[in-house]
Parts: C-alpha cells; sequence; structure tokens
C-alpha cells in the first residue's frame, strides 16, 4: 500500500519526526493516530489499511526565531 511507502519515504527525509495520522475524517469510522513515523510504520503493517488518509507530519525542532 502507497501509506507504508510513504511513511518510509518521509522518514528518510525527515528522520523520525512526529506525526499524526487521521482516517476517514467526519465520516462514521474516522480514526486519528498519533506516535512517531517508525510507530505508524508498525501499526500499519498490523492493521489493515483502508480509507482515506491526512497526515500532519510535525515541523522541525529547535528552530526558534
Amino acid at each position: 500500500h502507497r501509506l507504508l511507502r510513504t511513511f518510509g519515504d518521509l522518514k528518510k527525509a525527515f528522520g523520525d519526526r512526529r506525526i499524526s495520522v487521521a482516517r476517514e475524517i467526519t465520516k462514521k469510522f474516522e480514526e486519528v493516530v498519533r506516535g512517531n513515523i517508525s510507530e505508524m510504520i508498525d501499526h500499519f503493517t498490523k492493521n489493515r489499511i483502508r480509507g482515506e488518509f491526512v497526515l500532519v507530519i510535525a515541523g522541525r525542532a529547535g528552530r526558534g526565531g
């Protein structure tokens, strides 16, 4: 599934950042899972991937201005 491949690409590009994965937003079976990218890879490897997803990735830490 493209979602697992996307998590792998994100981890390579950004490191193991915090991420929220929302599934089926505004629908009966809405679900939000939070953790770091490696935890999401583990979660979605063990659980069936279905529906539409929105990914929200934490910004880079330590960049105050």
